[in-house]
Parts: C-alpha cells; structure tokens; sequence
C-alpha cells in the first residue's frame, strides 16, 4: 500500500513540476511578445523586407494574446522612387500569453486566425 501511495505521489509532484515549467515558457511582457512576433514573421512574410528594422504597434491585450500591429520602418520597396506613398503595415498579428506562439490576426472578425509557422521551418 506504502508503494503504491509514492508512486501516487510521485506520478502528481512530477506532473505539477511539467505543468510549472509549461507555465514559465509563457510570454511574460509585451516587449518580449514583440521580440517573439518579429522573429518568427518577418523572413516569412511576403511584404516582409529582411533587412528592414520591424516594430510593433500593440493593437491590446487579452488574458490570452498579445494583438499587435507590425510595421516596417522602411515601407518603401527597395526600387521605388522617391514619391512612392504606401503603409508601413506588414500585417496583424497575435502572440498567444501562455506558450508564445504566434497567430495571423484576423482584424476584422478580432479573432486569431492560423498559426504563422516559424521561422527556421519556412525556410528549410
């Protein structure tokens, strides 16, 4: 009966220990949010220029995302002339609160749409 009970035991302080470091993996700021965002969208991104420096506009805040706008701050196309008027926007975009992956934004409905895949894979 002893055995059993630590196993019991064992089994629910292991899972609770998994669960926390689940938990830790989360994106605890809006700025790392952005870090994330930037990294996995912009090689990937048709209108993403990849030497081009990205920011993020926070569009707001959920209990479960992080809603930005992103943009480029070299809108232009690298051949356009100098009366070339356009958007900076590369698109919206979420950063899911508690595991950091990153969703297209569907602005109009507000709601998250497919998840963007990362970097390094669309690119192998």
């Amino acid at each position: 009966m002893g055995g059993i009970l630590t196993l019991a035991l064992s089994v629910v302080c292991v899972n609770a220990l998994l669960m926390g470091s689940a938990i830790a993996k989360g994106v605890s700021s809006q700025a790392e949010a952005c870090k994330l965002l930037i990294r996995a969208v912009k090689p990937p991104t048709p209108r993403a220029d990849p030497h081009a420096p990205y920011y993020c506009e926070l569009y707001r805040k959920s209990p479960h995302y992080y809603v930005f706008a992103l943009r480029s701050k070299r809108p232009a196309p690298v051949d356009s002339s100098a009366d070339w008027v356009g958007s900076s926007l590369v698109g919206h975009f979420a950063v899911r609160r508690n595991d950091g992956a990153v969703l297209e934004w569907d602005f109009a409905a507000d709601k998250p749409l497919s998840a963007v895949p990362p970097a390094e894979a669309a690119h192998r």
